[in-house]
């Protein structure tokens, strides 16, 4: 069990074992419902777009065990138009804060995978304007610090224009009937 807040776009998930989760969030609308997307990056200019992603842990004394923040700028070559179909490049910038005291691990790396070329168009589905890199972006950084950003963008990426000022991936909840086990 559990408690969440929702400050603005941030959603913070407290449970009881002190882990604690933050992220920013959206509602998107879909063929089968409204839908939590959970991988948002907020607007910084029409080409810049920034996400923050937070998991942390403490003990029961509120002693922090372990801290993981990703911090992921993404830049396009031209801004996304919310329809029409086209070629992008994407170069992606992060750091990647990492801490387990007890292990005696406090890394803090920065980065940038270089230019990954993507193609946009609208999604068939939902009629979003979907945005798919033509590879994974990889490059010489630690495996640590790839695992920790490649699964924020690797899928892509979409605009919906119902959702002004946010791009998302396809990371997110469907709502379901009734109350989840657990809530």
């Amino acid at each position: 069990m559990g408690t969440y807040s929702l400050t603005g776009r941030t959603l913070a998930i407290d449970l009881e074992d002190g882990s604690r989760t933050r992220y920013d969030v959206a509602i998107e609308s879909s063929a089968n419902g409204p839908i939590l997307r959970t991988v948002v990056y907020a607007p910084v200019d029409n080409r810049h777009w920034h996400g923050v992603f937070v998991q942390e842990t403490r003990d029961t004394t509120n002693n922090q065990t372990y801290y993981n923040e990703i911090q992921i700028t993404l830049e396009f070559d031209a801004p996304i138009p919310t329809t029409g179909t086209g070629s992008c490049a994407l170069t992606t910038s992060f750091r990647v804060i990492q801490k387990q005291p007890a292990s005696g691990i406090d890394e803090d790396y920065s980065g940038e995978f270089n230019l990954v070329q993507c193609q946009y168009g609208a999604n068939s589905v939902d009629g979003y304007q979907a945005i798919q890199l033509s590879s994974l972006p990889d490059g010489s950084h630690p495996n640590w610090v790839k695992s920790n950003v490649q699964p924020k963008i690797w899928r892509g990426f979409h605009v919906n224009s119902a959702l002004p000022g946010c791009l998302s991936t396809s990371d997110g909840w469907q709502k379901q009937t009734g109350t989840p086990a657990g809530l």
